[in-house]
């Protein structure tokens, strides 16, 4: 990376790059001999169960020093790479 650049652009493309692994981590190492996804709805059904359970963290959990928002926000990405790898074989 250039070194002219703005520190804050370094520190948010690290953090990113954390998260991404992260969201790799939370994949299932066997992802090749895990099932698909039998449908695109039951994809949708997984992303959205875990969707929720981010909005119940998220508005109920938020106050709680242990709230796991941010964990649950990966397996939510999580989820979202595994169904579109899925979709795209």
């Amino acid at each position: 990376m250039p070194n002219n650049q703005d520190p804050l652009v370094d520190m948010r493309r690290e953090a990113i790059l954390r998260i991404l692994k992260e969201v790799g981590n939370g994949l299932d190492p066997d992802q090749d001999a895990a099932p698909r996804f039998n449908s695109d709805y039951e994809g949708y059904a997984f992303i959205k169960r875990e969707f929720d359970a981010l909005w119940f963290a998220i508005t109920t959990e938020m106050d709680d020093p242990n709230c796991d928002a941010s964990a649950q926000a990966i397996r939510v990405a999580a989820y979202a790479v595994r169904f579109v790898l899925d979709l795209t074989g």
